[in-house]
């Protein structure tokens, strides 16, 4: 294995790259209207279920709305409930809720992502207490919503481990500090100006392997390890941004 550490270093000691389109802080996700029966209950599911290792969580209720970036509204369908029977615990009464989110730009009102879920509660004797139970979010539910609405991008600055002409991790100037976390997915992207624009073009895949601290996080490369090896080589910038998890995982 061989291990580079060049470029991490100069990273640390301020190297120079053109920082304005990458991620600099953590953007604060405020959760608004609800719409629906059971809204408000859901409403304050959506509250506890935000991933605050990726994002800064607040009411939209309660806090100054220029300081938000994105907000998460909701429509809520009504639950449906059924008597079941199981060889196990007998009667009982399962309920499902069927939601939408969306995820908007609080600035200019762009719509960022979407996700239709559902909930599903049960209890054995009451069917009151299982609507209650399915009152809820899985928190993948909520962190799926954040990760493609709300995309960090920052570049890559070092390259860890090689094997042969393929990098198998690498260094990306990013963590803690602007919302990296276990379990986030990246493509990696390099970075090309036309027209006075930025254009990133999609070369391959990685995703987190260990967040070291505020500013810096190792990832393992997942696809496209030739062709990022050589881009690094011939000093070509690239980056990552991040992205909803795959449903097959790598």
């Amino acid at each position: 294995m061989k291990k580079v550490f060049a470029f991490a270093l100069l990273a640390l000691m301020g190297m120079s790259f053109c920082y304005a389109q990458y991620t600099k802080e953590k953007v604060t996700v405020a959760v608004g209207e609800f719409t629906g029966k059971n809204a408000a209950a859901m409403r304050s599911a959506a509250l506890t279920a935000m991933p605050t290792c990726r994002v800064n969580a607040v009411d939209l209720n309660n806090v100054d709305k220029d300081k938000v970036d994105y907000i998460i509204t909701g429509r809520i369908a009504d639950p449906t409930t059924e008597k079941k029977t199981s060889t196990l615990t007998g009667d009982y009464w399962a309920t499902t809720v069927n939601f939408n989110l969306q995820i908007t730009d609080a600035r200019t009102g762009k719509v960022m992502a979407t996700r239709d879920a559902s909930s599903i509660g049960t209890d054995n004797g009451s069917k009151d207490a299982s609507v209650n139970d399915a009152l809820k979010f899985q928190d993948q539910d909520m962190r799926r919503l954040i990760d493609k609405g709300c995309p960090v991008r920052v570049p890559i600055v070092g390259i860890n481990e090689t094997k042969k002409d393929k990098a198998n991790t690498a260094y990306i100037e990013g963590g803690e500090m602007i919302g990296v976390c276990d379990g986030l997915y990246f493509d990696v992207q390099v970075e090309t100006e036309i027209a006075g624009k930025k254009v990133y073009k999609t070369i391959g895949t990685a995703k987190v392997k260990e967040v070291m601290g505020e500013e810096m996080s190792e990832i393992t490369i997942t696809k496209g390890n030739k062709e990022i090896k050589a881009n690094f080589d011939e000093g070509i910038q690239m980056v990552v941004t991040s992205k909803e998890e795959p449903w097959l995982h790598f």
